[in-house]
């Protein structure tokens, strides 16, 4: 399932963190990144660019010594443009790649992100319609400030502790248009114990 797989990944990162920040390995010459390229699936804007800057901190284990070191990437998606930079160590040349992909599709710097998280109790027979009367609202009451909405959809981790998950990005030129979107949502919806939402601004944790 995508719930399974999301939560594969992330584990997957973590592991991958907790060895490559911060250790001095000298008699390492040889550092393999199984499935190097699985961050990049990740449903996240910043996938590409955490998966930089984790595979060159994983890379500079090797040949920390007075012997020189090797590091080998696994990858199904060899063409993905990140791994010219990855290869090269290229942090100016990904910032320059990554920072025009963000402008070109609308993602931050360029916009402001707001993540609304709904969710509801798995067996509640409501809960799809409360949901897409949410999203009637939010795109009703972003046609005045030009928020853009994309969603309600399935959460990556579309299921927590016996309940639905679903996120909603808002994406606008200022917080206060955010804010002022999400306020109406609550005006003419308010949440219950069934069915819950919450408003993230500018989203760390986009599972």
């Amino acid at each position: 399932s995508s719930s399974s797989a999301a939560s594969d990944v992330y584990k997957r990162q973590v592991g991958t963190q907790m060895l490559s920040k911060g250790h001095h390995f000298p008699n390492v010459t040889l550092v393999a990144a199984v499935d190097g390229d699985i961050g990049l699936n990740l449903p996240d804007y910043r996938a590409a660019e955490k998966t930089f800057q984790l595979l060159v901190q994983l890379a500079g284990r090797a040949g920390r010594g007075d012997r020189p070191g090797h590091v080998l990437i696994q990858t199904r998606n060899p063409d993905h443009p990140c791994w010219v930079h990855i290869r090269n160590g290229d942090y100016q040349g990904f910032f320059t790649q990554e920072l025009e992909r963000r402008r070109r599709f609308g993602y931050p710097p360029f916009v402001k992100l707001g993540m609304v998280r709904f969710s509801h109790l798995v067996d509640w027979e409501q809960g799809g319609a409360m949901l897409a009367k949410a999203g009637e609202i939010l795109r009703s009451a972003a046609e005045k400030p030009g928020v853009r909405v994309l969603g309600p959809a399935p959460a990556p981790l579309s299921r927590i502790k016996g309940r639905k998950r679903f996120h909603c990005l808002l994406k606008a030129g200022h917080w206060q248009d955010i804010r002022e979107v999400y306020g109406c949502l609550l005006r003419n919806l308010p949440g219950s114990s069934a069915f819950r939402m919450s408003l993230d601004l500018d989203p760390v944790n986009m599972l």
